[in-house]
């Protein structure tokens, strides 16, 4: 469902030369994260951080008593930035929707609930929006994963015209800086479609990508902006989910050719491919790593990567362009369907990543 729009750019330019900072609306989805949602609210309300903010707590399919939803009511009453909106929609895409919908903010900024930002991140995506004129600023960081805190910086830093510079835009696709919602700062008037309730995966991608449709300019900001926590608990990826996420790589890689051929990008259909099949490399490389499968299933699950990146390379003459060796080794005995030699190399590839956490 599309949002309703408007184009008064030149009035945000007026308004910012005038000396008066844009209203960013914060919005974060809550769902029973009553642990972490104190400290994420801390994070954005941090002194130093930028000030004319509005920050949209969103707690959606929780009851009256619940802890979360209660929190959220506190929150409110102790912060005059703070703005709760009870939505009895559970799910992330319907609380981010609605956080649009009701926004007073000119730019958008998204936040998990179990996550945090860092000091000075906003400001600096603010600042740079306004000093490039652009219309999307996508930033750097670090993923908490297993106990350890990869930093995460773009490959460049600069402010790109994407549908010329095709090679910096592939780059930030390839290396995943487009996919999140959370380490970008959108304009509100350049908002025309929602995130999809019905996906469970790849929805923030399709939400970027169709925002990306109206804009021009992109700020590359090679600075760390957000703290991003992932489950590490073995419980996020079911075995289940792992096989769904087959199907929506093939649906994402259409729905992505899809979008470089309505911005004249043909001749870039190379990263499309190449992200297909440096995905399912990487859900190979994580499946034995996975605590909630045993050793069967998580050879049948390789078993059926390998059978879709044989399928893939058979039906097409792509070009891969993979950056890891691991991946590159992988990708060469994948393509023929060897899926026991993929099986031994990501158990040994899985052993020495234990021992490097170790």
């Amino acid at each position: 469902m599309p949002f309703s729009s408007g184009n008064d750019t030149q009035s945000h330019i007026e308004k910012t030369n005038a000396g008066a900072a844009p209203l960013v609306s914060v919005i974060v989805p809550v769902y029973h994260s009553e642990d972490t949602l104190g400290p994420c609210v801390d994070s954005i309300l941090a002194e130093g951080e930028y000030e004319n903010l509005e920050l949209l707590l969103v707690a959606n399919g929780l009851t009256e008593e619940d802890p979360a939803l209660l929190l959220c009511r506190d929150l409110e009453k102790s912060h005059e930035k703070v703005r709760l909106i009870v939505l009895s929609e559970a799910g992330v895409s319907a609380a981010r929707n609605e956080g649009i919908r009701q926004a007073k903010g000119e730019l958008i900024r998204f936040v998990d609930s179990d996550d945090k930002v860092y000091p000075g991140g906003l400001s600096a995506m603010v600042e740079r929006m306004l000093k490039d004129e652009s219309d999307l600023v996508v930033g750097g960081y670090a993923h908490f994963y297993y106990g350890n805190t990869v930093e995460k910086l773009p490959p460049y830093d600069a402010c790109i015209e994407f549908r010329k510079e095709k090679e910096h835009f592939c780059e930030l696709y390839l290396q995943d800086y487009l996919n999140p919602p959370w380490n970008k700062l959108f304009r509100k008037e350049l908002i025309r479609e929602e995130f999809d309730i019905t996906k469970n995966l790849g929805e923030d991608l399709c939400f970027n990508l169709s925002y990306l449709i109206g804009a021009t300019k992109i700020s590359v900001l090679q600075q760390r902006v957000y703290r991003y926590v992932q489950d590490d608990r073995g419980t996020s990826l079911s075995g289940k989910l792992r096989e769904d996420r087959i199907d929506v790589c093939r649906q994402l890689y259409f729905h992505t050719t899809d979008f470089f051929r309505k911005l004249g990008m043909e001749d870039c259909r190379w990263a499309p491919e190449t992200k297909v099949i440096s995905t399912f490399l990487d859900e190979i490389g994580q499946i034995p790593l996975e605590k909630g499968l045993d050793s069967d299933q998580k050879k049948r699950l390789i078993k059926r990567y390998v059978k879709a990146i044989a399928s893939f390379v058979k039906h097409r003459n792509p070009d891969i362009r993979l950056r890891y060796p691991d991946h590159k080794i992988l990708y060469g005995f994948a393509k023929d369907g060897r899926w026991k030699s993929v099986h031994a190399l990501s158990l040994c590839r899985a052993q020495l990543v234990r021992m490097k956490r170790k």
